[in-house]
Formats: structure tokens, C-alpha cells, sequence
């Protein structure tokens, strides 16, 4: 069995979130880091990657600007680069389209040196000190610390599953089925802005595209994303620091409570959607029909007459409908992926089941003292509603790096937010939890990623 050289930390999986890690790693100087990528390019949602599609964050919430301001993967430094950045400044679009935003981290992605494509990672064990990371083709390499960021997998109700196939399929593979949606009746399911965007899509103007479209959101109404500048604090790090000094109670009832600051609908969409429909019902005379249920929840559905009969339940009756196709658009869910399946075992999980997330944003495992697991978009139970999205992105990234590098190489000071949050008891913990706390107060000495603490490449801000 092949074996290279051993690194100081490993990141699996490409994504938005370990290329920010990458990016902020790439001007320490003694990091030997290395990003394995099974696909053989960088894609963001390619199946969702819809033109018209925009950030609901703003561009500043890149890999690196809000901790990093002068690193050469910033999104500005891309559109100097690419010979775009007067042309953007003029047309200055209200939100940046998700198409650029992808060519941008995959700019980033071909331009680190650290990141290496077409390597998919079959298992991960821990033997010898250091995690030993099979790839494809049995090469291994060995890391002191290991980054999951593999991302979140596909989501649909356990009791839909049955149905998934060309008839009934997650979002995530919109684009590539939908040419077979013409002249047919497809339901989506799910009120966020995935739905709402591949419902603009369905309802949109042009030959070729499906007979009649029902979108079905167990939510009282079609809700807006709520981006108010205070609803927006939850998106800073003074208040992911605060959510994680809280009890476990508190922080799982906040999450409901602010679900709407992450999972609501873009307004400006809704405009977009409600207009379309004023004019198939009013200008054009259009044959396309719709249904709009709110307040439903599809509770059973099974194949029926070439298609799919769906059972809705509302607060008072059932109803059924029939589709031909159907999209789930019933968002993601984290977890350990099956390459790590030998660690399950040693993780700590709370009482949800969820694993537990350190402050640093390692996992609370048995070798966590010498050997951290670090993770992204895993911790919502414990950092809010902001950590599976783009908006501390690039802070999560610094925390890292500070964590493996056992000092602070960025400066992470929060300035407090203009709110004052309550104080919530935590109930008395017992000694051994006490003792797990004080040694997350500081990073340990005993974890920089080299022989010595990390530093900056000369000439580095």
C-alpha cells in the first residue's frame, strides 16, 4: 500500500467551506495541509445551479474577506483577475448571482495548490498517532488532524424514500431530469427558496415545461426570509458565541424560534413568483395550470396510474392529489459520512443524537487532546441557525486554523452586538464536564499542526 508523505491536516470533501479553510491556511507558512476532492472539478449544486438564481448572503461573505481582507481569494480579487471588476462595480446587481459565485470558488479551487481533485476518500482509521485516510486506487495518506467537509447529504422524509426514482426525486438533480417535465403535472414539495426557485423556473414562460405545477409547504403561508438588521445578528460571531454559552434546552428552542432568518424565502422571489402568476391568470390566458397548498403536509404518497398520488393532511381534513413528477425540495441533513463510520463509536453525541461540537469546531472524541476532528456545517446545534449557511463561513475557517495552529494567527475579536441577550443558568455540571471546558478555554500547546507555531508567509497581513 502506498504512502505519502504525513500532513499536518487533511480536509476531505471541496466544498465552499473547506475551500475557505484552504484559502486561509494556503499563507501560513509551516502548514503542510491537503484537500481531497472525489469529484475530478469543483461543483456547487450543479443540479440547482439555476441561471437567475442569487446569494442570499452578501459577497463580502466570501472564503476570506471578514477575517482576511488582504488573502488573494477573495471574491473582489477574482473579478480583478478575470478582468470583470469595473464591469461588476457599473451593473451593480442587487444580490451576486449563484453562477458567479461558483466560477469564483472554482477559480480558487484550481489556484490553491493544497486542494486535489479526483480523490475520492474510501475509509478513515486512526492508527499510529495520526488518521489514516484511504483514497482511490488504495493510496493513503496520513494527517495529524482531520477536516469533514464532505457536506450535507440529500434529505427526504424516511417514509418517502420508497418513492425515489424517476418519478419522485431530492432537488439536488433538478436540472438533469427536468426535460422529462414537459406537458406533465409536477409537485413540489417544500416552501424554502429552493422550491420557490425551481417553482419560478416551472412557471416560467417558454415551450417545453410542465401542465400544471402544485407547490406544497406544510407552512401556514409562502414566508419570507426574515432580513432584518436585528434578525441578521444571528449571523455574527459575538452571537454564535453567545448561542453556544447557552444550555442545550435554550439553544434547540432558539434554533425553531430564528428559523426563518435561514430558511425563509428571498422577498424579492416571492415578488417575482406572485407576478408571474398575475400574469398567467390575467395578461397571457395561459393553459399552464397551479395549485399553491399551504398548510399541507404530505404524509403518504405512493405510485399510482403511471404517476404519484399524493395524501396531504391539514390541520382539520386530508386530500389527495396526483402528479406526475415529484421534487422534493426538503433541504439536507448533516451528519458523519460513511467513510467515518469506524469513529462513531468514540464521538460524543448529545441527547438529539447530534455529535458534539467543540467551541473550536472539533468533535468531542476520544484522541481529541492530540488528534482533532474538525467539522463544518455540523455544529447549528450548538453555534445557531447561521452555521450551516455561508455568513460565518470564513470565521469558522480562522477559528480552525487557530486551533491548529495553538495560537491565534488571525484575529478573531467579536465586537459585541447592539442587543443584549438574556443570560440563561446553565443546571450544575458534574466535574469531569467542568474539566472538559477549562481545556477548551485555550489552545493547547500541545496541538500546533508542526514542529513549531504557525506562522505567516513573509509579507502576509
Amino acid at each position: 500500500m502506498k504512502h505519502d508523505t504525513q500532513y499536518d491536516v487533511v480536509g476531505v470533501g471541496v466544498g465552499p467551506a473547506n475551500l475557505s479553510l484552504a484559502a486561509l491556511l494556503h499563507p501560513v507558512a509551516d502548514a503542510k495541509a491537503l484537500f481531497l476532492e472525489a469529484r475530478d472539478d469543483f461543483a456547487w449544486h450543479p443540479g440547482l445551479l439555476m441561471y437567475g438564481s442569487t446569494l442570499q448572503s452578501p459577497y463580502l461573505k466570501d472564503l476570506v474577506t471578514l477575517v482576511d481582507p488582504c488573502n488573494p481569494f477573495s471574491f473582489f480579487n477574482f473579478l480583478v483577475k478575470s478582468r470583470r471588476a469595473y464591469r461588476f462595480l457599473v451593473a451593480d446587481p442587487p444580490a451576486v448571482s449563484r453562477h458567479e459565485f461558483a466560477a469564483y470558488y472554482r477559480w480558487a479551487a484550481h489556484a490553491l495548490p493544497s486542494v486535489r481533485f479526483s480523490s475520492p476518500v474510501r475509509s478513515v482509521r486512526f492508527e499510529d498517532g495520526a488518521f489514516s485516510i484511504e483514497t482511490a486506487g488504495a493510496a493513503t495518506v496520513r494527517s495529524r488532524h482531520l477536516v469533514l467537509g464532505s457536506g450535507a447529504q440529500p434529505f427526504v422524509p424516511p417514509h418517502m424514500k420508497a418513492l425515489l426514482g424517476p418519478k419522485a426525486f431530492h432537488a439536488t438533480n433538478f436540472l438533469d431530469r427536468e426535460p422529462d417535465l414537459a406537458g406533465k403535472t409536477v409537485a413540489v414539495i417544500g416552501g424554502g427558496q429552493t422550491g420557490a426557485e425551481i417553482v419560478q423556473r416551472l412557471l416560467g414562460p417558454r415551450s417545453g415545461g410542465p401542465a400544471h405545477v402544485m407547490w406544497v409547504t406544510r407552512r401556514p403561508n409562502f414566508l419570507p426570509l426574515d432580513e432584518s438588521p436585528f434578525a441578521n445578528e444571528y449571523f455574527t460571531p459575538a452571537y454564535a458565541d453567545y448561542f453556544y454559552s447557552l444550555p442545550a434546552e435554550t439553544r434547540i428552542a432558539l434554533n425553531d424560534q430564528q428559523k426563518y432568518a435561514s430558511d425563509g424565502v428571498s422577498e424579492k422571489l416571492l415578488e417575482q413568483i406572485y407576478q408571474r402568476l398575475y400574469e398567467i391568470d390575467f395578461i397571457e390566458g395561459d393553459t399552464l395550470g397551479y395549485e399553491l397548498l399551504a398548510g399541507r403536509e404530505l404524509v403518504a404518497a405512493e405510485h399510482a396510474a403511471g404517476g404519484v398520488r399524493l395524501k396531504l393532511q391539514t390541520e382539520h381534513s386530508s386530500e389527495e392529489r396526483h402528479a406526475d413528477i415529484v421534487v422534493f425540495c426538503t433541504g439536507y441533513k448533516h451528519g458523519l459520512p460513511d467513510y467515518m463510520s469506524a469513529f462513531k463509536p468514540l464521538i460524543e453525541h448529545d441527547g438529539t443524537g447530534t455529535p458534539v461540537v467543540r467551541q473550536d469546531f472539533s468533535l468531542a472524541w476520544a484522541r481529541e487532546a492530540t488528534n482533532r476532528i474538525f467539522v463544518h456545517g455540523m455544529a447549528r446545534n450548538f453555534r445557531g441557525v447561521a452555521e450551516p449557511n455561508l455568513g460565518l463561513m470564513s470565521w469558522r475557517s480562522g477559528n480552525i486554523v487557530n486551533a491548529l495552529a495553538s495560537r491565534p494567527v488571525y484575529d478573531l475579536a467579536t465586537v459585541p452586538s447592539p442587543v443584549s441577550w438574556p443570560k440563561v443558568p446553565h443546571p450544575p455540571a458534574s466535574p469531569e464536564v467542568v474539566a472538559q471546558q477549562q481545556q477548551q478555554q485555550h489552545y493547547p500547546t500541545g496541538n500546533a499542526v508542526g514542529s513549531s507555531a504557525l506562522s505567516r508567509a513573509p509579507g502576509a497581513v
